[in-house]
């Protein structure tokens, strides 16, 4: 906290929106035993949330009911994948993966083959069939029935797969722990065998460990790592195209920290929103990098921000914090380049989005956003809870309807009943 009588330029120096915050309604969704890491959208109505109690449950956004509850018996969930809107994947400390039925939460798979903690999961295909891959000490490949095809042990005995991503061209691209490389992996048929085979050639460009990896599109996929750096890469030949962010002096050396660290990146079409150290940036991937950045908040917390979302349907990009707080911002990305002056397009200033507003709900840090348009967003953190932010408009417009929906249904049946007993039925 900031003392009496000095200046917080994170919220002294922050340009306000004229615009009011819509989020004035809160739900608390309650049924996680200890801290709640992250949050999946399954479709348009269904998330889940899962973490370090083991349990993966099922909540419907508009009403905030839990659907279903998924019990792993394990004592971390740490990975997750949607295979399609009827089936996610879970990955936990135990070394299991499970699969689930997401319309009734019934476990129909589990797969037992890693050597240790599945950190990672991601979806591949290959002649036009459906595969998928686990990481951790093992990279693991899997059948879409959850039989294992191959199973590779990386040459480096340290390699801890962290993040994996499939590109083109039958290839996967592999984050590991405390690696400033990229891993690149080839799906290949040895002998009537589908196998992994590992590049010889690693892809070197960053200066500190990776720590996101995420597609844009089909052509281009993101990396962010401690040090600041981004950079957007071709997935057809597997090279640097954009390279941005970059910070001469990244590292606290009194504290050892990394202040510029890439904590999250996001895809929004070809738009790239990240969450750096305790502000974030939003990037168009289509054009050159000298004019790539079209927004940059350097400070939107007092702490780093561990995630972000874009909520379309009101042009807000939603950060959240360890400092336990949620801040909404105003920016409308798709027009963001069309609205600023002509130097910006001259020099690399970017657009500072104003403040919309400052959500409190949670103790302790806010972890993970999941985004849903209209029907608001939810959020998770320390303290196990789920919180659903809504419209307060839209919500009070829903109840009205649904009181004069109920009311109109009830006199109804009560001008019914009055007729049938003023003009009985069964007189002859």
């Amino acid at each position: 906290m900031t003392a009496p009588g000095t200046k917080d330029d994170v919220f002294d120096d922050q340009e306000s929106s004229k615009l009011p915050n819509p989020f004035t309604v809160v739900r608390v969704l309650a049924g996680h035993s200890d801290i709640a890491t992250r949050l999946v959208k399954l479709d348009d109505r269904l998330f889940a949330s899962y973490g370090d109690d083991g349990r993966v449950l099922v909540w419907d956004i508009e009403s905030g009911r839990c659907m279903y509850t998924l019990e792993t018996r394990s004592r971390r969930v740490t990975c997750s994948l949607l295979l399609d809107d009827k089936v996610l994947l879970t990955g936990s400390s135990d070394r299991t993966i499970r699969a689930w039925r997401t319309d009734n939460g019934i476990l129909t798979k589990e797969m037992h083959d890693h050597r240790s903690c599945v950190k990672c999961l991601t979806v591949l295909w290959h002649d036009g069939v459906e595969y998928f891959c686990s990481g951790g000490d093992d990279l693991c490949l899997w059948n879409r029935k959850g039989d294992l095809v191959h199973k590779l042990h990386p040459a480096n005995d340290d390699s801890d797969i962290h993040t994996l991503l499939a590109v083109r061209n039958d290839r996967i691209v592999a984050a590991t722990a405390n690696s400033a490389a990229l891993d690149c992996y080839q799906l290949v048929v040895r002998d009537h065998s589908l196998v992994l085979e590992s590049y010889d050639k690693k892809l070197q460009c960053h200066r500190e460990a990776i720590r996101c990896l995420i597609p844009i599109s089909d052509a281009m996929f993101a990396s962010g790592s401690l040090d600041g750096l981004i950079y957007f890469w071709s997935t057809h030949t597997v090279t640097v195209a954009r390279k941005l962010n970059f910070v001469e002096h990244y590292k606290q050396e009194e504290t050892k920290s990394y202040q510029y660290s890439v904590n999250q990146l996001v895809a929004v079409g070809e738009y790239v929103l990240a969450a750096i150290g305790k502000g974030f940036q939003v990037y168009n991937s289509s054009v050159p990098e000298q004019v790539a950045c079209i927004a940059d908040q350097r400070l939107a917390h007092r702490a780093n921000v561990n995630s972000i979302a874009y909520n379309q349907s009101r042009n807000i990009v939603i950060t959240c914090s360890e400092d336990a707080s949620i801040r909404l911002w105003e920016l409308d990305i798709y027009n963001a380049s069309k609205t600023m002056p002509r130097k910006v397009f001259l020099s690399p200033v970017a657009k500072r989005p104003p403040l919309l507003g400052e959500l409190m709900g949670h103790v302790g840090a806010v972890l993970s956003l999941v985004d849903f348009g209209t029907d608001g967003f939810a959020s998770c953190g320390h303290d196990g809870l789920v919180l659903l932010w809504k419209d307060g408009t839209r919500e009070k417009r829903q109840e009205i309807g649904i009181l004069r929906s109920r009311t109109q249904g009830e006199c109804e049946a009560l001008t019914a009943s009055l007729m049938k007993n003023v003009f009985p039925t069964d007189i002859k």
